[in-house]
Parts: structure tokens; sequence; C-alpha cells
């Protein structure tokens, strides 16, 4: 007759707290870190923009109202989201109700 495996207690234990373990870490939501910028004219928006390309996070640029924004498809990172709000005060406090506004988020890969 075919003997089918017994699990004595202590075996039964280490598995369940095994799984309780794995399952645990699995679902622990991982660090999301992004880089945010702010920017009040176009020269500072394409630094910002050629650091966001090569940090290796994900990126916020906050853009003061009636500055340009350029094509995003070459400063966009494999893995990594680039987000472009646009609109701004000049401090940065409040976004403008006269200014259209923009949120564009690209992700690539």
């Amino acid at each position: 007759m075919l003997k089918i495996f017994e699990w004595s207690n202590y075996q039964k234990k280490i598995f369940t707290i095994t799984i309780l373990i794995l399952s645990i870490t699995i679902f622990i939501p991982q660090k999301v870190t992004a880089k945010t910028f702010m920017v009040e004219s176009y020269q500072k928006l394409l630094v910002a923009l050629n650091e966001s390309a090569h940090n290796k996070e994900d990126d916020i640029i906050k853009v003061s109202a009636g500055i340009d924004i350029p094509a995003t498809n070459d400063f966009i990172e494999t893995g990594f989201s680039l987000t472009i709000k646009s609109g701004y005060s000049n401090n940065f406090n409040f976004r403008s109700a006269v200014t259209p506004t923009v949120d564009t988020t690209v992700t690539k890969g």
C-alpha cells in the first residue's frame, strides 16, 4: 500500500508560518519615490527634464503658468513615470484658474 506523506505538528507550523510571512511580504506596498521639480522658466524646465531622464525614479514637474511644454518622449526613463503639471503661480502656492492647466503622466516600458 502506498503511504501518503504525513506532516508532523512541527512541520505544519513551520509551513504555516512560512506561507504567512511570504503572503505578508507580497502585499506590503513598496516605497514609492518621486522627485518633484518646480520650474518657473523654460530653461529650468529643460534642466528638470534632462535630470528626470536619468535619475532612476518617478518624477513630477510643476510648471509656472505661461511656459510652453516641449515634447517629452526623449525625457522618459524606462520603468519610471514623468508627470508634468502646469499652470502654477510663480511661488507654486496654487494653480491658476484663469490659465489652462495640464496634467500629463507618461510611463515608458
